[in-house]
């Protein structure tokens, strides 16, 4: 019985710990207020497709503003194509 508790207690420390560093993530990634608040799942989705978008963006050597300006100009496609980081996630950046 002591050890159940014990155990409950750290699985409730933990779970804390992972709902508090999601929300920290939710506060990094780019989302529109209006948006309800992700879940987890779509949280680390969104994460991998914007640490994509954002090494793209250095790879590319170019200003940021104009990358990203041409990425909405080909149609979230990427300036190279339909290989880009943008369009390899364009299905999870449009949630």
């Amino acid at each position: 019985e002591m050890q159940r508790h014990a155990a409950n207690i750290r699985e409730r420390k933990r779970m804390l710990s992972i709902n508090s560093a999601f929300e920290e993530l939710r506060g990094h990634v780019p989302t529109f207020p209006y948006e309800k608040r992700l879940s987890k799942i779509d949280t680390l989705r969104l994460a991998i497709a914007y640490i994509a978008l954002l090494r793209e963006i250095l790879v590319s050597g170019r200003d940021p503003k104009d990358y990203v300006d041409e990425c909405l100009k080909s149609g979230l496609k990427g300036p190279q194509g339909p290989q880009g980081a943008q369009g390899r996630h364009q299905t999870l950046t449009q949630k």
